[in-house]
């Protein structure tokens, strides 16, 4: 067997690349690539979501079941935009906020492939711009210097 930075060669039943598990990690933010903690339940005005944020001020939630991200979206986008729902929905895709969507194991706190998508569940991370329309970042996000956080690891600021 070779190793061949992070991924493994086999040998003797064919010379398969591997990716090598041991230098898995936890997951990170797709936007400053800090880790991020398990989603846990947040209150809102309206109800409630499964999620967290980030100190780059990225806001995540997750969907159980994987058939309802754009509930999921929405809920992120809202609590982004400090629950102003009318905020929300005036923002453009790309001008005034980023998303990702990630398959996001529970269970291991892991991140999966697409390709690989056993679990059904997934997660959509939102983070504002602020060269778009003069969007603010939430509360958890910008300070006013300019500077969106000291892109620490990703908290549970809730």
């Amino acid at each position: 067997m070779y190793i061949i930075e992070n991924y493994k060669i086999m040998g003797k039943y064919g010379n398969h690349v591997r990716e090598d598990k041991s230098v898995l990690t936890a997951p990170r933010c797709p936007f400053c690539k800090q880790e991020f903690v398990p989603p846990v339940e947040i209150s809102t005005r309206l109800g409630y979501f499964t999620g967290g944020s980030c100190n780059c001020g990225a806001v995540y939630c997750f969907d159980a079941s994987g058939k309802n991200m754009g509930e999921a979206f929405l809920d992120a986008l809202s609590f982004a935009c400090r629950e102003d729902w009318d905020k929300a929905m005036s923002l453009e895709s790309d001008v005034d906020y980023e998303e990702v969507y990630l398959n996001y194991n529970p269970n291991r706190h892991s991140l999966q492939n697409r390709g690989n998508h056993n679990y059904g569940s997934d997660l959509v991370f939102v983070r504002l711009k602020t060269n778009g329309a003069n969007v603010e970042y939430g509360e958890y996000g910008d300070n006013g210097d300019g500077d969106h956080g000291d892109h620490g690891e990703c908290e549970k600021s809730i």
